[in-house]
């Protein structure tokens, strides 16, 4: 790791990046479990002079990462949690804390491929297997994760406890992780050509997760039930069972 004043350079795809020690991260994430995010969001009013003093990609690039104009420094991102389940057990160093400073855009700024979730972390990376090498802590819980040099994903530790009206309790966890079963890669096809066995499997876990007496639970329902709607427009049975 480098001193506290001293930058090391990091690819992320066709970007051009160095970060540097700093304890001086950004705030606090939010996790809605289709992303991650630290900023505002597009849909916000304070977007739009966000967006125009900063530098980077945008959502429409799959991931997004916005640096200040003027400190080069990243000051808002919004990272979206992949399809592909994550089969290689990966092992991850301790995280240092860092910050990132942005020296050239390029094209391509990438996202992640695969996804893990468990109570305790969710892992999204570009590659399945990949030998991270290098953990850099970047806000609260929030880690780019690389690999010789170049950036291959990112962690969120302790996931319940950025959850909208989190923490979260950790009966939640399940219902998330079934979620990530049953809307993925491997099922997109059989969710599109509405299958009736993955309705009924989103109808019960929604009733599960509302079940579940918590702000954050009520939260991840009204998400199941925007998916079901999403999936099966036109089809509401088991909605009030």
């Amino acid at each position: 790791m480098t001193s506290d004043n001293e930058t090391t350079e990091l690819s992320l795809c066709d970007w051009e990046l160095v970060f540097q020690k700093s304890a001086r991260g950004l705030p606090s994430p939010t996790f809605s479990i289709v992303d991650v995010r630290i900023g505002p969001s597009p849909s916000q009013i304070e977007y739009e002079t966000h967006a125009l003093n900063t530098i980077g990609s945008d959502i429409a690039w799959m991931d997004e990462w916005l640096f200040d104009k003027t400190k080069r420094q990243l000051k808002s991102l919004i990272w979206q949690v992949p399809d592909f389940p994550l089969t290689t057990a990966t092992d991850i160093p301790e995280p240092q804390p860092a910050i990132f400073l942005i020296v050239s855009v390029g094209g391509d700024i990438g996202s992640t491929n695969y996804r893990h979730f468990t109570p305790d972390r969710l892992i999204c990376l570009e590659n399945d297997g990949a030998n991270i090498d290098l953990c850099l802590n970047i806000a609260p819980d929030l880690s780019v994760l690389c690999s010789a040099g170049r950036w291959c994903g990112w962690q969120l530790t302790n996931p319940l406890q950025y959850l909208p009206h989190g923490p979260a309790p950790v009966d939640l966890a399940p219902c998330i992780a079934k979620y990530y079963d049953l809307v993925s890669e491997d099922t997109l096809d059989d969710l599109f050509d509405r299958k009736p066995e993955l309705l009924d499997a989103l109808w019960e876990l929604h009733h599960k997760t509302a079940a579940i007496d918590h702000p954050s639970a009520d939260f991840a329902a009204d998400f199941i039930a925007e998916q079901i709607d999403r999936f099966y427009p036109d089809n509401q049975t088991g909605r009030d069972e």
